[in-house]
């Protein structure tokens, strides 16, 4: 990491998930950076309080070398647009007024690919062509497409997309829950035992963008980061750690688990299980990584060490 010294590093949404855990990784390696959010700016090592933020926001853009952008929004519709697109925009107007050479990691997601995870036995590889369906996903492919389009000669870009990120420090409520239905014995399954679970480490995601910003030439790159378990391995896992007696496989076809869910929360409407939960508990699609064709020793953790945290 010696060479990561040299550098002069921007995080750009720090106090999300993601930006949270990659700025404690740098931290821990005794890495400087600064860190921008709209909540918190560390700039030159102070902490800021400045009413004009685009302004400074285009002054630390200017100042660093690589630009990590960890901004985004998966919740709430309303800042979709302007958090995955627009502040993409901002990024590369900034790059646009020097000719410093930039580094922009971008962090996206295989939400992208949404219309592939309602086939069957499907395989996603850095090949397909993404096809979102919701709005977080359409808006995060738009803020990838004025990258790859940009036209700064100045500018060198890495896209990551990785599938659902998990770790000792975040809540992924589809895994708690899940947990949880095991434990009571209400766990069914959706159409077919054959599903799975496509996710990635937090730990192993920062250490990707830890040894993108490491290597000293870039080319312009989009990273597919994820591995999958198969749903049933998962469940024998949960019920190992909780030591409770595996019960009979039941599987009910999805549309009337859909029906019976949606009676439930009309009457409770903060029942734990939605029509997405029940989705996601039927795909058999498969998310392949393509990082290692650049980083052949590059490992993966596999979800037990995340499910060991929440079966506690």
């Amino acid at each position: 990491m010696r060479s990561l010294k040299n550098k002069k590093i921007l995080i750009l949404g720090h106090t999300g998930f993601v930006g949270k855990e990659l700025s404690k990784k740098f931290y821990s390696y005794k890495i400087n950076h600064d860190c921008f959010s709209k909540s918190q700016i560390i700039f030159n090592g102070n902490s800021k309080n400045n009413k004009d933020k685009n302004k400074l926001l285009r002054e630390m853009i200017l100042k660093n070398d690589v630009i990590i952008n960890c901004v985004g929004e998966n919740i709430n519709k309303k800042y979709m647009n302007s958090r995955n697109y627009i502040f993409v925009k901002k990024i590369l107007d900034a790059i646009r007024k020097t000719r410093k050479k930039k580094h922009l990691i971008h962090l996206s997601s295989c939400a992208v690919y949404g219309k592939y995870f309602h086939y069957k036995d499907y395989i996603i590889d850095e090949k397909t062509v993404p096809e979102p369906i919701s709005k977080y996903a359409k808006t995060k492919l738009k803020g990838e497409k004025i990258i790859v389009n940009n036209n700064i000669k100045n500018l060198n870009y890495t896209i990551i997309r990785p599938s659902q990120v998990v770790g000792k420090n975040m809540n992924a409520l589809g895994f708690i829950n899940l947990s949880k239905f095991v434990k009571k014995k209400i766990f069914v399954y959706v159409s077919t035992i054959h599903a799975v679970r496509n996710y990635v480490n937090s730990d192993d995601l920062t250490n990707l963008i830890l040894t993108i910003c490491n290597k000293n030439k870039n080319k312009d790159s989009i990273y597919i980061i994820s591995r999958y378990s198969r749903l049933e391995s998962i469940i024998k896992f949960i019920e190992k750690r909780q030591k409770i007696k595996s019960y009979f496989k039941l599987i009910i076809p999805k549309p009337f688990i859909i029906a019976v869910v949606n009676i439930i929360r009309f009457f409770y409407k903060d029942f734990p299980v939605n029509k997405e939960i029940i989705e996601g508990l039927s795909i058999t699609t498969k998310i392949r990584s393509n990082i290692f064709k650049d980083f052949k020793n590059f490992n993966l953790r596999n979800i037990n060490n995340y499910l060991q945290t929440i079966t506690r």
